[in-house]
């Protein structure tokens, strides 16, 4: 696959067979393996392609939003360096996304809310079987962080007739 102009998303990447490299503009290749994820920026110039011994089976989701970024920072998720997981956790992301490729079959009801709950959990699931493996970083101390928090109740008082969401509310708070 030859991607001159990169895709129009953030991507995430999933091996679940085979092996395969991935090339990017002034970077060294990245091999993938069955187990492996790797997130790809959107509109980020790429090629890729399977082993010459193997067939590669090679999952992925686009994510779009205006806070895609922010939410994988904030999962402390790796960007451009595949990350690993065992075969329990490999299968069960396999089963993820294929449910999350049927969300848009007729029988579902709103299939957006639905392929955004799905790609959400995914990403927090991806984040919790990695993280035992990444030293936890604590950005804020306790009284940062529970200055935040008031300023956060305030931030839900001051505006509670509008449509709040957990986005707005963060951003209002840095």
């Amino acid at each position: 696959m030859h991607r001159p102009i990169g895709y129009p998303t953030f991507q995430c990447m999933i091996c679940f067979g085979g092996s395969g490299t991935f090339h990017f503009e002034n970077m060294p290749s990245i091999k993938m393996k069955r187990g492996d994820i790797l997130f790809v920026p959107g509109k980020l110039a790429h090629d890729y392609g399977p082993s010459a011994t193997e067939p590669w089976l090679l999952g992925f989701m686009g994510i779009e939003g205006s806070f895609v970024e922010s939410l994988v920072n904030a999962l402390q998720l790796t960007i451009m360096k595949p990350i690993s997981v065992n075969e329990s956790k490999i299968q069960q992301l396999e089963s993820d996304i294929k449910e999350l490729w049927r969300v848009s079959e007729p029988e579902e009801s709103d299939p957006y809310h639905a392929a955004s709950t799905k790609i959400y959990s995914m990403l927090t699931y991806i984040a919790t079987t990695t993280q035992s493996e990444k030293p936890m970083q604590n950005y804020r101390s306790s009284t940062s962080a529970k200055e935040m928090l008031r300023a956060s109740v305030q931030y839900m008082e001051q505006h509670y007739m509008e449509d709040l969401s957990l986005a707005n509310i963060a951003d209002a708070v840095g």
